[in-house]
């Protein structure tokens, strides 16, 4: 695995530490962005923040040690086989006046992303939202998802869903 434990050992410590300043993600490639970025345009409010993404990490490395980690991430990544994510949009009410839009994995993507998540977290031990901050976000695991907006309400973000729905029906990606 690169370099001999010595040489893993090495990187590990020169990527040891994490920031919420940085994620590692998925992106799309730019098929699907026109509508995607149509919608968040005008609904997310982190739209200038971020590209359209599947969050895998975050917090994540920060920026001086990305080289360290691109390289234990290349030799991760090469026990992956290129694969190609289909996504559906879907609306998670996280409390009375609060809904998002996302577009969530079918479940063979799904299962593609939970693995890849699972092998990048166990690389990255450190890049682990807090225990707190989980109970805080009324998560307990990793649900992976792009965001396309946040609503008032579920009635909102549901006549966007019916709009769009001929639009992004099968939003397919390779990775």
């Amino acid at each position: 695995t690169g370099g001999g434990e010595g040489g893993q050992t090495k990187r590990s410590k020169q990527a040891r530490r994490s920031t919420l300043s940085t994620s590692l993600v998925l992106l799309p490639d730019e098929k699907g962005w026109d509508v995607i970025q149509e919608i968040r345009q005008a609904h997310d409010r982190k739209v200038l923040m971020w590209p359209p993404h599947v969050t895998l990490l975050r917090p994540f490395v920060r920026v001086e040690d990305f080289p360290a980690a691109s390289e234990v991430l290349d030799e991760i990544l090469n026990d992956f086989p290129p694969m190609t994510l289909s996504f559906q949009m879907k609306t998670t009410k996280h409390h009375d006046h609060c809904t998002s839009l996302w577009l969530v994995p079918d479940d063979e993507s799904r299962d593609k992303i939970l693995a890849l998540q699972e092998s990048v977290q166990a690389i990255f031990p450190q890049c682990k939202r807090s225990s707190y901050l989980l109970r805080l976000l009324n998560k307990n695991r990793f649900v992976p998802h792009m965001t396309l907006g946040q609503f008032k309400n579920e009635a909102e973000a549901l006549v966007l869903k019916a709009l769009y729905q001929e639009k992004l029906s099968s939003l397919t990606f390779p990775v």
